[in-house]
């Protein structure tokens, strides 16, 4: 049985960095991070400096540094606001990740 799918939206202050459809998201947020699925209950989360992983609907794997911002997760739809984000590639991931902890 194929994951639900949700529409993704990845949005910089001054540029959009990613939209379309995902199964699985992994963002940064003030707790620690914070996983979502298709059909994830309605939250609203402030986000920290971080990684955000997106899984698309073909099972292939993008990578973004971002800062701070906030994500939305409502009717199967995540809007990730952030001031300032890159792409970036699993292994700049990785370090980033293992640098901060």
């Amino acid at each position: 049985m194929a994951a639900p799918v949700f529409q993704v939206s990845l949005q910089a202050s001054d540029h959009p960095l990613w939209s379309g459809n995902a199964t699985y998201v992994i963002v940064p947020d003030r707790d620690g991070a914070q996983a979502f699925l298709g059909n994830h209950e309605p939250v609203l989360l402030l986000l920290k400096e971080g990684n955000v992983q997106i899984t698309k609907e073909d099972g292939t794997q993008i990578f973004f540094h971002i800062d701070d911002g906030f994500a939305s997760f409502d009717s199967n739809y995540l809007v990730i606001a952030v001031d300032h984000g890159e792409e970036a590639t699993a292994q700049n991931s990785e370090d980033s990740s293992s640098q901060k902890n």
